[in-house]
């Protein structure tokens, strides 16, 4: 354990949740083809996997939604993807998900109409931070005071 580094363990720690995807995957193909082709209710391979048909029902109806690697979007975890297996339109989601780079939890909002970031929010938050430095006074302070002025000095754009 002394030879262990920091790059190390990041390595493997990305190696084991790349695996852990993909034992995702073949978990749901092999749940899919249980119920789809052999008729097994989820119910009892739950109780042969000891964890529920839920979980079993959900691996199922993700594989299904993207049972082609092609279809999938490795940067994106098998989570989000069993987010937009839930929708009407699962590859449209993921490709959402993959163009915007949102996070399960941000590709759950858009999914919901919510919106996934709030801009105001986050102008106002910068800008109280803003105004604490210059309050602060300082070198800081002085510096954001003269960047105000010049970009007031500029055009607006538009």
């Amino acid at each position: 354990m002394d030879d262990l580094s920091y790059d190390l363990l990041i390595d493997k720690l990305i190696t084991l949740r790349l695996d852990a995807d993909e034992t995702k995957w073949t978990q749901g193909a092999i749940c899919a083809t249980l119920i789809d082709r052999m008729r097994v209710p989820a119910s009892t391979i739950a109780n042969e996997c000891n964890c529920s048909a839920a979980q079993i029902r959900e691996l199922a109806k993700t594989f299904r939604a993207f049972p082609e690697e092609s279809m999938r979007v490795p940067e994106l975890s098998w989570f989000h993807h069993r987010i937009a297996a839930g929708t009407d339109d699962p590859e449209h989601w993921i490709g959402l998900a993959a163009d915007q780079g949102w996070s399960t939890r941000e590709l759950t909002k858009a999914i919901k109409g919510e919106v996934v970031k709030d801009e105001l929010r986050e102008a106002d938050r910068v800008w109280a931070k803003v105004l604490r430095i210059i309050d602060a006074g300082g070198p800081g302070g002085a510096w954001l005071e003269k960047q105000i002025a010049e970009y007031k000095k500029e055009p607006a754009p538009g």
